[in-house]
């Protein structure tokens, strides 16, 4: 996805940051502020537009010439999204001189106040017992929708009284 993307890349939080400031500025009815942050979303909503138009019609000509490949190469993508999930990650606080929201950071008394939410963050190495639970944690939410899956069943009912036409050609054969 295209949050997935801006996240890989380190822009998740500006975009937020820069549609904030549009709308912030849009309520204040600041011309200024508006025109300040427009080319960024500008740009941003081209990019959007451009890559859903691309990329939809790149996959659908892969799947039409190369189907076995493309589903592999999707297959690893998903995988491999999955180490953008990481969940061990800490807020730290931003530096001065940097922008947050749209306010210029100036001292350590704001770094500090800004909220985690609209902070960076930085990937840590868990303790043996942390990182265990988290193991544990994705295994229950796996059998637990496995078992979801086998009390709902196949979703499919089969009409107990007429045979399905692979029984009636072996009737047939016989």
């Amino acid at each position: 996805s295209g949050g997935y993307l801006l996240l890989l890349l380190g822009q998740y939080v500006a975009v937020l940051d820069a549609i904030s400031t549009f709308a912030d500025a849009l309520r204040a009815g600041s011309v200024e502020g508006i025109l300040a942050v427009a080319p960024r979303l500008v740009s941003i909503a081209a990019g959007v537009v451009l890559g859903v138009v691309v990329v939809s019609n790149g996959v659908r000509w892969l799947l039409k010439h190369y189907r076995e490949l493309t589903l592999g190469a999707l297959l690893g993508l998903l995988l491999g999204a999955v180490a953008g999930l990481w969940p061990f990650q800490a807020p730290i606080d931003p530096e001065i001189g940097t922008t947050v929201r749209g306010v210029l950071i100036e001292t350590e008394l704001q770094a500090r106040s800004v909220p985690l939410k609209h902070r960076s963050t930085v990937v840590f190495t868990p303790s043996p017992l942390v990182a265990g639970g988290a193991v544990g944690l994705a295994f229950t939410g796996f059998a637990i929708s496995i078992g979801i899956a086998r009390l709902g069943g196949t979703g499919r009912s089969v009409p107990q009284s007429s045979p399905s036409s692979r029984q009636r050609v072996n009737n047939r054969e016989a």
